[in-house]
């Protein structure tokens, strides 16, 4: 059962409502002039961000972990076109995120677990994810709605 209101908050039409500030950034970062009219953004598709647990990360990805392979594979076992996957990334710190690194580098038997951070389109497969979670090299992995953390 995914939440309505789950799909809704983490819908990419959140952008929407920075348009302007998303559509300054690229004017510069794309060196258009200053006077160039702001486009339209269409954010008619949903985003639905989530996070599965537990991920078993294993050594053939120490140098290329999220790398393109990696995803694909990801999103291959959790049942859903690599097309969809707008955003994959580790959900930890920067210091955890070097320690699975060498953790996988000196110890290439032994699998890190860790939680990935996923922005997909196309609320149906997400709908699948949460009822029956991924299965991925060998580990059920469990499937939440991500929740951002308020920081104090």
């Amino acid at each position: 059962f995914v939440p309505d209101k789950a799909i809704r908050e983490t819908a990419a039409a959140q952008l929407a409502t920075q348009r302007d500030i998303v559509w300054k950034t690229l004017r510069t970062q794309l060196n258009l002039p200053s006077d160039s009219r702001t486009p339209f953004f269409d954010v008619a598709e949903p985003w639905t961000k989530i996070v599965v647990h537990s991920v078993p990360v294993c050594s053939e990805y120490s140098k290329g972990l999220l790398t393109r392979e990696f995803c694909q594979d990801l999103a291959s076992a959790a049942g859903f076109e690599y097309d969809n996957l707008k955003t994959c990334r580790l959900l930890c710190s920067s210091s955890d995120d070097e320690r699975i690194r060498a953790t996988l580098a000196s110890s290439p038997t032994k699998p890190v677990y860790t939680s990935i951070f996923l922005a997909l389109s196309g609320v149906s497969s997400v709908r699948s994810l949460y009822k029956h979670g991924v299965h991925w090299n060998g580990a059920w992995c469990r499937v939440s709605v991500y929740r951002r953390r308020r920081r104090n």
